[in-house]
C-alpha cells in the first residue's frame, strides 16, 4: 500500500480488533451475569461469575494475539537468516 494512503499506523489492525473483542467479551460475560441474577430474583453470584469469565475470555484474547505475534517475529527470522545464506553462498 503506498504511504499516502496508509493512515495508521502498522499493527494497529490487530490492537483494534482486540479492543473490540475485550469490550464485547466484557459486555457479553457481564450482561449474562446480571441477567441471570435478574431473573433468579436478585443477588450477585452470576454477575460476579460474568466478571470472572469475563477476565478470563480477556487474558485468553490477548495471549492469542501475543502467541500469533511472536509466530510472525519467529517466521521472519527464518526467512531473514534463509536469505543470508542465500547471499553469502553466492
Amino acid at each position: 500500500m503506498p504511504k499516502s494512503l496508509q493512515i495508521l499506523p502498522p499493527g494497529t489492525g490487530p490492537a483494534a480488533g482486540l479492543g473490540l473483542q475485550l469490550a464485547v467479551g466484557m459486555a457479553f460475560f457481564v450482561g449474562g451475569g446480571i441477567w441471570l441474577d435478574r431473573k433468579r430474583g436478585g443477588g450477585v453470584l452470576f454477575t460476579l461469575l460474568g466478571i470472572g469469565l469475563g477476565l478470563f475470555y480477556s487474558m485468553y484474547e490477548c495471549w492469542k494475539v501475543v502467541r500469533g505475534s511472536l509466530d510472525r517475529d519467529a517466521v521472519s527470522k527464518q526467512k531473514n537468516a534463509k536469505q543470508e545464506d542465500n547471499t553469502n553462498h553466492r
